[in-house]
């Protein structure tokens, strides 16, 4: 048998082909469905102060914090938008996979944090089958900060996802001056993009004081909260100036921050009960973290 030998071949139509038709086909744009990508959100760290590095907390937090407003995104995009959901315990087990985020390789010498979701379809069995797609969850991701410059804003985000934006700010106080997320389709393309700094915070938090009775009208308490029950929404909450810890109980848009708030101080406003000069207990409206930095 003959040696296999390797040839240059040139199809017919391209050896006749004049040089200003080769020139025009290579000008041509690839035609066709270009191939499907994973949507992706990527964020970028901006260290503050000229800074070139970042602590491994920092970093670890932003892509915690990523990953639970990835989760929001996702309620909103498959259950609808319900601007007093908080409880992801509630999502199942289905719907946080579907909303999972896997991180890609950084790029070197940078603190660009890619990462994309790898879950297939989401078939909800309604009266008509529907698939809805992970590109829903970074659209909507892209939309919550959005929203929070609309006048609807109250209505349009979910307490939940609003706490998580706020959670963010005890990076930028610590180590970044700003915070970068871009969310891309399955083409690739950059479908939207939205920064992250003390000002944008702000907005945010106006927007939850916005949705709180207003404190004036309610009395504030500030301590250590030593105990919590999150399923009966109670806690426990040791005040400096009496013995006796004081009893609280909370809503459930409250979660994310009470739950954060265990053994640190924390500052709750509500309708206070008192026995004997002193408070007894709270139903507390609102809850400050006051050693978020």
């Amino acid at each position: 048998m003959n040696e296999p030998t390797k040839t240059d071949f040139v199809p017919r139509w391209a050896r006749n082909a004049t040089p200003e038709f080769l020139e025009s086909l290579a000008e041509t744009p690839v035609t066709g469905s270009a191939p499907l990508e994973w949507p992706r959100i990527v964020t970028r760290i901006l260290p503050s102060s000229g800074s070139s590095s970042l602590g491994a907390n920092t970093v670890s937090e932003v892509i915690e914090l990523t990953q639970k407003l990835a989760n929001y995104a996702a309620y909103d995009a498959v259950r609808g938008i319900n601007p007093d959901f908080a409880d992801m315990r509630s999502m199942g087990a289905e719907l946080l996979a579907f909303s999972r985020l896997t991180i890609e390789p950084f790029e070197e010498g940078s603190f660009v944090i890619p990462a994309r979701f790898e879950s297939p379809d989401l078939i909800e069995n309604d009266e008509r089958e529907s698939a809805i797609s992970a590109e829903r969850i970074a659209n909507r991701f892209g939309n919550i900060f959005e929203d929070v410059g609309s006048q609807n804003a109250s209505a349009s985000i979910s307490i939940g996802a609003l706490q998580t934006i706020q959670q963010l700010n005890r990076t930028l106080n610590r180590e970044a001056s700003a915070i970068e997320f871009s969310t891309f389709d399955r083409y690739e393309r950059r479908s939207g993009f939205q920064r992250v700094d003390t000002a944008f915070v702000k907005r945010v938090d106006s927007v939850v004081k916005n949705r709180q009775p207003s404190v004036l009208k309610m009395e504030s308490l500030r301590g250590n909260v030593t105990a919590l029950d999150i399923e009966k929404g109670e806690l426990r909450l040791s005040v400096s100036t009496q013995k006796d810890r004081v009893k609280g109980t909370f809503p459930m848009m409250l979660h994310p921050t009470i739950l954060e708030s265990l053994g640190r101080e924390i500052e709750v406003y509500g309708r206070v009960s008192f026995k004997n000069g002193r408070p007894e207990s709270i139903s507390i409206q609102q809850a400050d973290i006051l050693d978020s930095e």
